[in-house]
Parts: C-alpha cells; structure tokens; sequence
C-alpha cells in the first residue's frame, strides 16, 4: 500500500480509562490501514490500558496540558522543535488532530510549523473552558471546517452561545469507542457480589451521572430494607476521592454493597453481566447493551433519564410511562415491567462498525477548507493575572516558573 502522509494524534494515554483515548486508538489504527504513517503524543505519564495505543506513542509532553497560549512565543518554539524531534518520519502531507481544548492550541502551533492541516474533533460532551475569551480560536477553526463534535447537540450546546452559526450547521462525526468488550471471564469475576438487584454503571466515576444514579439507589434501598442490593461500578478514577465519595454515599445503608472494579480494558462480557439493569451515558450504553443487559440511558449534557436502549447505535429509547428518574426505573424494573429485549450482539462486528464510523471522518476531513492558515493566537486576549503567569516565564524561565507556580 502507498504511504498517504503522516497522521499525528495528540492526547492523554495515560493513566485513566475513558471513550477518548478508546477512540483515538482506534483512529490510529484505522488512519495506519489506509496507509498514513500515525503517531501518538500523549500530555500524561502513567500506565497505558488501551491495547494497542502504546505502540503509536512517540512521547509524554506533559506541558501540553497547560494552554499553548500561556506561553511566551519564544517558549512556544523551544517545546514544538522538542515535540518535532521525537517524531520518526514526516511526509509532505501531515494532518494533524486533537480532542480537547488544551491539545488543540498545541496542534494548531505543530500544524503551522510543520505546515500541516490541524483538525479539532472535539471529544467532550460540555466544556467549561470553552469561553469568550478563546471564542475566537473556535470560529476560526469552525469556519475552515476543521472543527467536529461527538454530535450535533453537543456542538450546539458548547459552542452554541459563543458561534451563532452553529445554531444553525453543525459538524459532527462519531467517534468510535464502544468495542470495550472481551468475550472472557477472569476469575475476578467470580468475586462479585449477588443479590436480590443488582444495579450497574459503566463508566469513569467522575461523570455527572454518577451522582444522579446513586441518589435513585439510595432512594429505592430506603424503601426497600428487605432486599440485598448490589451497585456495581464498571469503571475507575485516577483520582481516589471519586471512589471513597461513592463508598461513602451508601455508608449507613446495610442492605446495600458497592464493588468497583477500577480501570477496566476490556471489559469481560461476564463482568457486564452480573448487573441485572444498567445505567450509563454516552458511548459506555452500547457497551451494557452489547452484553444483552437491559441498559438505561442517562442524557450526557442534562443528566435526565432518556430511557431503555432498543438497538445498538439507535437514538430511540423505550420509555417507561410517568418514570423520570432512576429511582422510577429501578422500581418499575424490579416489579417486572416490561423492558425491551437486547438481540444478541456479534463482537467480531466491532472492527466493521468502527470502519464505517471512520469514513465519515474521512468525508469531513475532504470538506475542510483547501488554502492552509492558522490561528493568530494573539487574538486571545488574557486576564491581568494570565499575563502575569505568561511573562514571568521570561524573567525565571521554566524550571523556576514551575517552582513558582507549583501551587
């Protein structure tokens, strides 16, 4: 196969567990079998889960976490020639693409100095640090068609307010990252608690859903001090106090256990299956349906309750009449109501959904506007106390800017 250009992933590998980094493994290996040259730079150290993402991994740039903007544009050039060393081979066309608002200043900078195309898909569902202040930035990118979202609700819901146009056009691409299944089961598995209901997450335990699930456990569990209820968190957190907030919830409860099984990938089949009902957002609902475990969809942006997953990849959710919480869900399933039954999922079909997600990446891609220019990131305009941080840099340099401002 001929070699198409170089592909340049940027993002965080590790670590944690999430859709992201799910998604942009799969991106490398979809962008290498079409025949681009595609490496990975990653903004954090720690253990990689993801199979298979390691091996496009060219570094750890940890600076890449902090807004490239926030550095003087003598510093700017100093990190980018770092990042560029690292890079093995560069061909005549280099595109490269981020997934977050920090990545994204960083690949705008490498694309200008490489003179590659930058394209931002977007892999957040809400996005606090996307304001006013970089608004500029983001129509920019938008008006080249270089800028995508996981879906056209979430491109209205962030960027809405701050591109009037995206109210009206939007650009999206789903981004694959469901195949998180193994059809295994470790002997963990077999740790796992039963009990008269037991009621699953899938999931990273920092989501806002979480909190809106376990309150409707909470509630049922009152009302139901007979029974043995069991919340199984299929997920982790790199960040201890997620898990000892949600153990901590059902402490006075004894009719209620908590297993979290901590980062998880794959995820054994036979682990998704000792829930008797799921509740998950975004990409982690396909995962409990995949398994044929009757799974109930949480809205990723408002945290209400959309309803029962009827097919894979289908947007219409079974409702239960007058149920609106999780709470209503939970009783109106354990009282038997009806809930639609999950057809059997083939996983060795992964690898084709993926494909024909990834094409539609490839469609976009081909619309972005053909003349390359980049961003002017002077148009960004900084707070008195980010000027500060900015310029200080140039009187201590790095190392004793850091120090200074460790805390």
């Amino acid at each position: 196969m001929n070699k198409k250009g170089t592909y340049i992933l940027i993002g965080a590998a590790g670590g944690y567990i999430s859709g992201g980094p799910i998604y942009q493994r799969n991106k490398a290996l979809f962008m290498r079998q079409q025949g681009w040259d595609v490496y990975y730079i990653s903004c954090c150290h720690g253990k990689v889960y993801i199979d298979g993402l390691d091996e496009f991994i060219i570094g750890v740039f940890t600076f890449i976490a902090k807004p490239a903007y926030l550095f003087p544009k003598k510093y700017q050039h100093k990190l980018i020639d770092y990042v560029l060393k690292n890079i093995p081979k560069l061909s005549d066309e280099i595109i490269i693409e981020t997934g977050t608002d920090y990545t994204a200043y960083w690949g705008e900078l490498l694309a200008e100095q490489l003179k590659g195309r930058h394209i931002v898909t977007l892999l957040d569902e809400y996005n606090d640090k996307i304001n006013q202040k970089v608004a500029s930035f983001y129509q920019f990118k938008y008006n080249r068609r270089e800028l995508a979202c996981i879906s056209n609700e979430v491109m209205v819901h962030i960027f809405g307010d701050l591109i009037p146009q995206a109210n009206v056009a939007q650009y999206s691409v789903p981004c694959y990252c469901t195949n998180s299944l193994a059809d295994t089961k470790p002997s963990w598995v077999g740790d796992i608690p039963t009990g008269d209901l037991v009621v699953g997450y899938i999931g990273r335990l920092d989501k806002k859903a979480v909190p809106v699930i376990i309150e409707g456990i909470k509630k049922f569990a009152k009302e139901n001090v007979n029974l043995q209820i069991v919340f199984l968190c299929i997920g982790g957190s790199d960040v201890k106090s997620d898990s000892d907030n949600i153990l901590g919830s059902f402490s006075e409860f004894n009719n209620v256990r908590v297993c979290i099984t901590g980062l998880l990938f794959p995820i054994p089949i036979a682990c998704v299956r000792k829930c008797d009902l799921i509740f998950s957002t975004a990409g982690s609902c396909s995962v409990g349906a995949k398994a044929s475990v009757p799974t109930v969809r949480i809205h990723q942006i408002t945290n209400a309750v959309q309803g029962f997953v009827q097919k894979i990849g289908c947007a219409d959710y079974f409702q239960y009449q007058n149920a609106h919480t999780v709470y209503d869900y939970i009783s109106l399933f354990f009282k038997g109501e009806f809930c639609p039954k999950l057809e059997e999922y083939d996983l060795s079909n992964e690898w084709i959904m993926a494909e024909k997600c990834f094409e539609k990446h490839l469609n976009l891609l081909n619309k972005a506007e053909s003349k390359l220019l980049y961003f002017d990131f002077r148009k960004i305009k900084l707070s008195w106390k980010k000027r500060f941080y900015k310029y200080s840099m140039l009187i201590l340099g790095m190392r004793l800017h850091q120090l200074f401002w460790k805390n």
